[in-house]
């Protein structure tokens, strides 16, 4: 009897200990579920609000499209910290545009044709600077801010201990696409002489390569055919010349040729706005005699000289030229880089040394 007793005991007690855990299990389900409630209304607050910005972008700057940003150029885009924002650009000419804010560490694709669309999205925690990371653009107007309102004070210690002016080490050398850059002096077409003008034909592709700036250092050239500076072009006064530009499709900006010689819309700079993968022909007449400079005309122009796009067309005069012993082709170009000449790795252009310039 006691044995039962003991037995019929300890069923007792774990049922009531089973009751007890299914009450306790119940009340923690109502506390969870509350909890729970709770945790995502404080997920929602900490998102916070959704903000969706669109420019019009130009070479001049970003302009805001609908809202109290409407026709602003570069406007302040005043979010609270965990606000979702996403920024939308509108491409309103034939040229490279993009987005990108650094400490967010976020940059939208490239768009090249009018009408394009490309966008960002990010939560926002800290003010920064959105601009367009095209060569060249920032410094031409394509530059704006982001306001973020925080309830935090600024770490102005932090502030305080930053260092002005430093420039981060230059990343290793990269592999060439180009043996040699430079243009051979001597690798010229021979004198024209006496003959009547003709139709003379030039077809010169565009391109965009890692090839050496000296021993150890490499650096990304814009050319003409592989060579800077480009091709030394030569015909006579009154030839009809017809020049084809072509863009290969590898390449990431639009890129276009303005030949001094010519007398016409931008020496032809309007006509030969090439995008990636595409190709575009004018035909001028060579009127006046003469050594004519010839480079890419497509914005930012200083940039795109500055990365090799440029050389001479040469117009002879209908009576011939001297005749001499040796000719030679040589220019003087500029490049703007991060580092000083003999540093190893691979140069930077530097836009502020640029625009300096």
């Amino acid at each position: 009897m006691t044995k039962m007793n003991s037995t019929n005991f300890r069923m007792k007690g774990a049922w009531g200990l089973i009751v007890l855990l299914v009450g306790l299990l119940a009340l923690a389900g109502c506390q969870a579920n509350g909890g729970n409630s709770t945790g995502e209304q404080a997920q929602a607050q900490a998102v916070g609000e959704v903000h969706n910005f669109t420019f019009n972008a130009k070479m001049t700057g970003f302009y805001g499209v609908g809202g109290d940003i409407e026709g602003q150029k570069n406007p302040v885009l005043k979010v609270k910290k965990g606000d979702k924002v996403t920024i939308t650009i509108v491409n309103e000419e034939m040229m490279a545009h993009d987005i990108a804010l650094d400490k967010y560490g976020v940059k939208s694709d490239s768009v090249m044709k009018k009408g394009e669309k490309t966008s960002i999205t990010f939560v926002a925690n800290e003010s920064d600077d959105y601009y367009c990371t095209i060569p060249g653009h920032r410094q031409t107007g394509m530059v704006g801010k982001l306001e973020v309102v925080t309830d935090s004070p600024a770490p102005v210690a932090a502030a305080a201990t930053a260092v002005i002016g430093a420039v981060a080490p230059l990343k290793p050398a990269k592999t060439v696409d180009v043996k040699e850059i430079g243009a051979s002096a001597t690798d010229i077409p021979g004198p024209i002489g006496k003959r009547a003008p003709k139709l003379v034909e030039f077809t010169l592709r565009t391109t965009e390569v890692v090839a050496e700036m000296e021993d150890g250092t490499t650096y990304e050239y814009w050319t003409f055919d592989d060579i800077v500076p480009g091709p030394l072009l030569r015909v006579r006064e009154g030839d009809m010349v017809k020049v084809t530009i072509v863009n290969p499709k590898e390449s990431k900006m639009a890129h276009s040729i303005d030949l001094h010689s010519a007398t016409g819309p931008g020496g032809g700079a309007v006509y030969t706005q090439v995008p990636p993968g595409e190709e575009r022909t004018f035909t001028f007449r060579a009127s006046h005699a003469g050594l004519f400079i010839y480079h890419c005309a497509t914005p930012h122009i200083p940039t795109h000289l500055a990365r090799g796009m440029y050389g001479l067309i040469l117009v002879e005069p209908a009576s011939g030229m001297t005749k001499v012993d040796k000719e030679f082709y040589v220019m003087q170009g500029d490049f703007y880089t991060t580092h000083k000449p003999g540093t190893k790795g691979h140069q930077i252009q530097d836009d502020d040394r640029l625009f300096e310039e």
